[in-house]
């Protein structure tokens, strides 16, 4: 199946001059998470969520074009999996469908889990993992400061019972930043004006959204698939305890699995041009060593100086094996650089650590 049977055409898009409120406004009324950015009809890029709500600016004086960040862009003629592999290296939610710098379409998640094919079932306890609450009593800094400390889109809410009542998300946080600070007061007890993020959930329940609990009795990958088509996320419950949540990214992931042994721990704080670009250079690395050298993971983390107006980029990698770790390290002015250099060390740590064990098994020392 190809990327332009399954698109979305006529997506919600902003003009690059549009104010930040009016996009703000388009995400909240659309619940989308990101949108595309036209400027003279031409795609030019995507504004996301998550990285609005970490900056500082004045949603009725900013214009779109100071938020744009590059994307990778799908083909039309691409096929479904080359798409899922390219959302998955980009750690995006949707991708730009282009041509010509013409936008035709849209690709989600969403889009793509209803053409996933589950070939053979998943267990239960696959999906395990620890999981960050909120509680309704909680004030929604809180909620905002859990989803920046642990990199999170999303945090369930429990009531005083302690039974999940929703989630709360980057979607439910438009709220911090469309009202300004100055004018918000949301007391029900004083005049005075107070900061939303001082104010309990259970006094803004709007925010809270509608969520998705599947019990161990109730699962099949399938059965997944077709909540995800409803829910943004799905919650897993055993002998009434959440042991496990899965999004749509984890079940595209379960086509490449492989994707996983790349970790890059601080990649959100990369332009998200920069952090495919790097994926792809270490993915395509590690397809090629895996098997040979038995790849558990690739982990590498980049720090970015900027000098004389230009970004350097530093990359320190460890690459581990059944046998052991390596270490390289490379720098460069463009990531793409970087990462290449980065590759070659490793390689060549690696084919010279095959030379000596072969020397060793002939008896043979080397130097």
């Amino acid at each position: 199946m190809k990327v332009k049977e399954i698109l979305t055409r006529k997506p919600i898009v902003v003009d690059a001059e549009e104010k930040i409120s009016k996009v703000l406004e388009k995400m909240e009324e659309n619940r989308i998470h990101q949108i595309p950015v036209l400027e003279n009809g031409k795609f030019i890029g995507f504004i996301f969520l998550k990285k609005l709500i970490k900056r500082r600016f004045f949603p009725e004086r900013s214009k779109a074009k100071n938020f744009i960040e590059k994307v990778p862009e799908l083909k039309g003629e691409e096929d479904l999996e080359d798409a899922i592999k390219t959302l998955l290296f980009a750690g995006v939610r949707a991708l730009p469908v282009v041509e010509n710098s013409k936008l035709i379409g849209i690709v989600s998640e969403r889009d793509l889990i209803k053409h996933v094919k589950v070939e053979e079932e998943i267990p239960f306890d696959f999906f395990k993992k620890d999981i960050v609450f909120g509680n309704i009593k909680d004030k929604i800094g809180k909620i905002k400061s859990l989803m920046g400390d642990f990199n999170i889109s999303r945090v369930p809410i429990k009531d005083e019972d302690e039974k999940i009542i929703g989630c709360v998300d980057n979607l439910s946080l438009i709220k911090l930043i469309k009202i300004p600070k100055e004018s918000q007061s949301f007391s029900k007890i004083s005049k005075e004006k107070i900061s939303i993020e001082k104010i309990p959930i259970r006094d803004l329940k709007e925010l809270i959204r509608e969520t998705c609990l599947l019990k161990r009795e109730e699962f099949s990958l399938k059965e997944v698939i077709k909540k995800l088509q409803r829910f943004e996320e799905v919650i897993l419950i055993e002998d009434g305890k959440e042991i496990g949540i899965i999004t749509p990214k984890d079940v595209l992931g379960l086509i490449f699995p492989e994707g996983g042994k790349v970790i890059i721990p601080n990649a959100e704080e990369l332009d998200r041009f920069d952090t495919f670009n790097l994926s792809y250079i270490l993915q395509n690395f590690l397809n090629k060593i895996e098997k040979r050298f038995k790849v558990r993971s690739l982990k590498v983390k980049v720090r970015v100086y900027s000098k004389a107006g230009k970004k350097k980029y530093s990359l320190h990698a460890n690459l581990k094996t059944e046998k052991e770790n390596f270490f390289a390290k490379s720098y460069g002015w463009k990531i793409t650089d970087a990462a290449h250099s980065l590759v070659n060390k490793l390689n060549k740590i690696l084919v010279k650590d095959k030379m000596k064990e072969m020397d060793r098994k002939r008896g043979k020392p080397r130097a």
